[in-house]
């Protein structure tokens, strides 16, 4: 469904000026009626035309409808005001101004003898006209200030401010409304900036901060309803809001001196990450140390409940029992934790559990591992944890999937853990901890108490969620990428529709007689996954641009364009491979066309590519030297009749792509559906050479040429298992195919998909191709 929206705005200034938007609201669920709310601009004639549009495109049907919103500005509430006695001043609380336009003033008038300041203005004649003024009366003007001022006191629009609402409900149905379009100001600094935010429509309300009047001090707030909330943050990513409203929240609000003595500063993991002094957990002295009561670690209230979490960093070889204290002493049942013990090579917290089935003591606690549940991206441990004759049962939630200064691989799988939090209703004290405590424990923390909220009260509020924690740990929520980053996270958790999914247990129970009817299942809801991959496009585009944190790709060179088999995929390969320049001075030499692919565990651990071009092929090899790469997975053949193809490498002799790659041929094996080809490459740059055996694995069933149809799923199925067999070693696994897009998005996306069936025993066809189309968009372009 289409909707076409444009707005003749009503002032002169802009009386000529129209505005059109489009809005598509996907058919999720068919029914007899849909309905949406419009928040819409007052003073202002509308336009409406709603358009009906086919999967297909083949047919639409069109409503047109116009509408006038009110024009009259007034005030919603009573003026009134407090004196101040102590210096014969007062203070107005002036209310929130309905209807008011581009362009609209408030002015205060006072009637009466003039102030001793100066800050007043003479009334013109019209004015003294307007508000009734006799000819012996005195008045003046205190001031004059854009009405949009006051609207800013306002986090969300209600029927009473915002009267113009288009609702068309059926009594038998009703669609429940993906997004609302309503306008609201984003900055206040100059009539201008106003000027230019009132041309477009802009979803949900979007203020920076609410201010009191007296300035003492600045309320954080972007109130938003539940249902208006994916649009909310869409539209806030655009115009760089959540940028805007990060930059606004404290950075160290409270003193933290207790952490900084001599006595404590050992036992703080990162020299920049102190507890807050009136927010530490306080432990209980032990005897003959009186700065034992020391843990790097804060309260931080939940919803409506105080002291829900305790933040902490990880603990490290001399506060791991300084650690199992503060569990036993807040007695906490539940511990999710968000690091790695190693990550890239360095310690990032100390391992202070048992292996399976052990126990060990730390101080006079004694912690015993009972069983864990490994999956992809997570790990559930159970410890039975004793303090002299009392055993309590702890759980730790161990998320494995997120790089510390990175962003996650999915965010799926943080759905699914807070799924898992979310079920835990006592009140006791959960602890949730990374490796300082900070960024990736603020995220889960966030989360978790907005998606409480919103389950209650069906409102969000980030901004002000996030100011709250900031003052109760410092940089709890450590940079912008975060912060935008718990806002997906709770879009997927609130807007993911629930997909059918094909559980593995089918064939390990032996179920076999229930697999073809949930196969057709699948199939009936393909149209619908299509239309929730176009939907979320933009979602996995935002998480991919913070996951490689890289600026928009410049355009490339007609040098480097020609490297291309077929030009018009440059564009949508924003997560391209970089090589190492050769020679140094050629600035062009630095590209090939080709993507990273993340895996279910690992980051970048596939490159997909096109087969290699005759004016290519140096390119090629100089990656899978540069990249040490061991398995080759050719997804077909080059086609020998096309002039863009050509062989990888000689078969018989040496072979020398560029003077410092020499690749020797060892093995050749020709079977039913695939080949084997084993390379030895020298690498003649380093000193002493470095020898590295490539094994290319050509899956010779699926016909050269560019579309073309893959063999059955069961030869792919088994060309899969065969490559599992062969070690990867460090570095990634090359894919190819004929234009780097159609066999290699299909391959990998069964590839996730059969990953996940290994651990996670399901199949999600919709999550393993949103995952690889992360990478490249044109990757999996349909899915019948």
């Amino acid at each position: 469904m289409v909707s076409s929206l444009e707005d003749r705005n009503s002032y002169p200034q802009s009386s000529m000026n129209k505005n059109i938007c489009t809005y598509e609201y996907p058919v999720i669920q068919y029914m007899r009626n849909y309905s949406e709310r419009l928040y819409l601009l007052p003073s202002t004639q509308y336009f409406i035309d709603v358009q009906t549009i086919t999967i297909e495109n083949r047919s639409k049907s069109s409503n047109f409808m116009e509408i006038y919103t009110p024009s009259t500005a007034r005030f919603d509430g009573e003026l009134n005001a407090t004196v101040h006695k102590s210096n014969f001043s007062i203070l107005l609380n002036i209310p929130f101004v309905a209807n008011d336009t581009l362009g609209s003033i408030l002015r205060v008038i006072v009637k009466g003898p003039k102030s001793l300041c100066d800050q007043h203005l003479e009334l013109s004649k019209y004015l003294r006209e307007q508000v009734g003024l006799k000819m012996n009366e005195v008045a003046w003007q205190a001031a004059e200030v854009p009405t949009y001022y006051f609207n800013r006191k306002y986090q969300q629009p209600t029927e009473e401010i915002m009267p113009d609402v288009i609702s068309h409900q059926n009594s038998d149905h009703e669609y429940e409304s993906i997004s609302a379009v309503s306008y609201s100001e984003q900055d206040i600094s100059s009539i201008a900036d106003r000027q230019s935010l009132s041309s477009e429509i802009i979803s949900e309300v979007l203020p920076l901060a609410i201010i009191n009047d007296n300035k003492e001090e600045e309320i954080l707030s972007s109130l938003v309803k539940v249902e208006d909330f994916e649009d909310y943050v869409r539209r806030a990513i655009e115009s760089n809001l959540l940028d805007k409203q990060y930059k606004m929240l404290p950075e160290q609000s409270q003193p933290c001196n207790y952490g900084k003595l001599p006595e404590n500063k050992f036992k703080n993991r990162y020299r920049s990450v102190i507890t807050y002094d009136k927010t530490r957990v306080i432990l209980q002295k032990l005897p003959d140390n009186a700065y034992s009561d020391y843990i790097n670690a804060n309260y931080i209230s939940g919803y409506k409940i105080n002291k829900r979490y305790i933040a902490t960093q990880g603990p490290t070889p001399t506060t791991v029992s300084d650690f199992w204290r503060m569990i036993w002493q807040e007695n906490v049942h539940v511990i999710c934790m968000l690091t790695n013990v190693v990550e890239d090579g360095k310690i990032k917290c100390e391992q202070y559990w048992p292996v399976d089935e052990k126990e060990k003591k730390y101080g006079d606690i004694n912690v015993l591992n009972v069983r864990q549940n490994v999956f992809a991206d997570y790990c559930f441990r159970t410890f039975f944890v004793t303090y002299k004759e009392e055993t309590r049962k702890v759980q730790q939630l161990h998320y494995t999937a997120w790089p510390d200064y990175n962003m996650p691989l999915y965010t799926h799988s943080i759905v699914t853990y807070l799924n898992k939090l979310s079920a835990i209703s006592e009140n006791k004290p959960v602890v949730v901890h990374c490796s300082g405590g900070i960024g990736r424990t603020g995220v889960i923390i966030l989360c978790d108490i907005c998606l409480r909220r919103a389950k209650v009260e069906k409102m969000i509020d980030v901004f002000a969620q996030t100011a709250s924690m900031m003052n109760e740990r410092a940089n709890i929520i450590n940079n912008t990428q975060q912060y935008l980053l718990a806002h997906l996270i709770l879009i997927e958790c609130l807007f993911s529709v629930p997909i059918s999914t094909l559980y593995y247990f089918l064939f390990q129970n032996g179920y076999y007689e229930s697999l073809p009817t949930r196969i057709e299942e699948l199939k009936e809801q393909i149209p619908i996954l299509q239309q929730r991959l176009q939907h979320t496009a933009w979602r996995d585009k935002a998480l991919g641009l913070l996951s490689t944190q890289v600026t928009p790709l410049p355009s490339l060179s007609e040098r480097n364009r020609a490297k291309n088999r077929f030009p018009e995929l440059i564009s949508n390969m924003s997560n391209r491979i970089y090589l190492t320049r050769y020679p140094e001075w050629d600035e062009n030499s630095d590209y090939i066309s080709g993507v990273y692919v993340d895996g279910v565990t690992l980051q970048k651990q596939y490159l997909a590519t096109q087969l290699p071009m005759p004016s290519t092929l140096n390119d090629f090899w100089r990656m899978i030297a540069e990249f040490r790469v061991k398995l080759v997975l050719m997804l077909q053949p080059p086609d020998l009749q096309d002039t863009t193809c050509c062989a990888i490498a000689l078969l018989g002799g040496e072979f020398k792509p560029i003077p410092y790659l020499s690749i020797t041929a060892k093995e050749v094996i020709e079977t039913e559906y695939y080949s084997k080809q084993k390379f030895l490459l020298v690498d003649n740059s380093e000193k002493p050479s470095r020898e590295q055996f490539v094994t290319i694995l050509c899956l010779t069933e699926w016909k050269p040429g560019r579309n073309q149809s893959p063999p059955p799923v069961t030869m792919m199925v088994n060309f899969w298992l065969i490559a599992k067999n062969y070690a990867r070693g460090s570095g990634p696994i090359v894919t190819l195919c004929h234009d780097g897009a159609f066999g290699c998005g299909l391959y990998l996306a069964l590839s996730f998909l059969l990953e996940r069936m290994t651990v996670e025993k399901e199949c999600n066809v919709y999550i393993a191709v949103r995952a690889v189309k992360r990478s490249r968009p044109d990757f999996v372009l349909s899915l019948v």
